[in-house]
């Protein structure tokens, strides 16, 4: 957005409102329409809302010069001269002195996203598995780091000469499945057959290396660890497989269990360094 169309109501309404204007209910009618205006661009995203304040402040400029009636354009003129040397000190600022951009914070804040996935893969192989208020504090910091990859990718949208990154959308919502995915395997009371807890430990282990690895990709400069999720289910696979227990829920609870482990093979592959990737058979 540049500066002049944020004057442009408040110079409007003085050339054509307001002189057809000779009651306050009209006054009324221009000063919320403008205000609406600037509300909407307000309660856009943080790269967008400063507009909706300087609007407000160049209309409300215009339109609010005395108790008589708004005649004159000068102070509108002087607020956008204001307007415009703001604009150059942050341009000088943002572009050249300290420059932030979204599309480099996105890419960042989706790596903490797979380390953090990695972390809870973790701990869901872990001993006796998490406790409910590890997991909830797992969760919420999890949805937060999402929630800012979102943010990042509509800030970049209104960066100059960048794009949305497709790759990058693509990843987030492959990430919200692996969250998912390992959320439910968390939350599963099912017990698995001692034969399949060891092969199963190996497989969340190697998922975590996965979405290491996918964190590394993010973020060059690291060295990338090999995995082999194939071989891990595999295993997984077999154990339950050769397992016949007695009880007849026992045994729709692990292969419940193995068709959770197999969903979140497939996407973890997704998110993992196309030359690292393996599919589970």
């Amino acid at each position: 957005m540049r500066a002049p169309p944020w004057g442009l109501m408040g110079l409007l309404a003085l050339v054509y409102a307001f002189p057809n204007v000779d009651g306050i209910g009209g006054f009324w009618l221009v000063f919320a329409a403008g205000t609406a205006v600037a509300a909407w661009i307000n309660f856009g995203s943080p790269r967008v809302s400063y507009g909706g304040f300087q609007t407000g402040l160049a209309f409300y400029k215009a339109v609010f010069q005395g108790f008589g009636p708004a005649v004159s354009a000068t102070v509108l003129r002087d607020r956008l001269v204001g307007i415009a040397l703001g604009l150059i000190v942050f341009g000088l600022l943002e572009h050249v002195l300290w420059p932030v951009r979204a599309a480099d914070r996105m890419r960042e804040r989706l790596a903490d996203v797979l380390r953090s996935l990695a972390g809870l893969a973790l701990a869901c192989a872990g001993p006796g598995g998490l406790r409910a208020g590890d997991l909830d504090a797992r969760r919420r910091l999890i949805s937060q780091q999402v929630a800012d990859v979102q943010g990042f990718i509509e800030s970049s949208k209104f960066e100059p000469g960048a794009t949305a990154d497709e790759v990058i959308q693509q990843l987030t919502g492959d990430a919200q499945v692996v969250f998912l995915l390992l959320l439910a395997i968390a939350r599963d009371e099912g017990e698995l057959p001692e034969a399949a807890r060891g092969p199963a430990l190996r497989l969340m282990t190697d998922a975590a290396a996965a979405l290491e690895a996918g964190a590394v990709r993010l973020r060059p400069g690291g060295e990338i660890p090999a995995f082999h999720l194939d071989a891990a289910f595999s295993a997984v696979e077999r154990a339950i497989t050769a397992h016949r227990p007695l009880d007849g829920d026992q045994d729709e609870a692990s292969r419940g269990r193995l068709a959770l482990y197999r969903e979140l093979v497939v996407a973890v592959n997704r998110l993992a360094p196309d030359e690292l990737r393996s599919t589970a058979r």
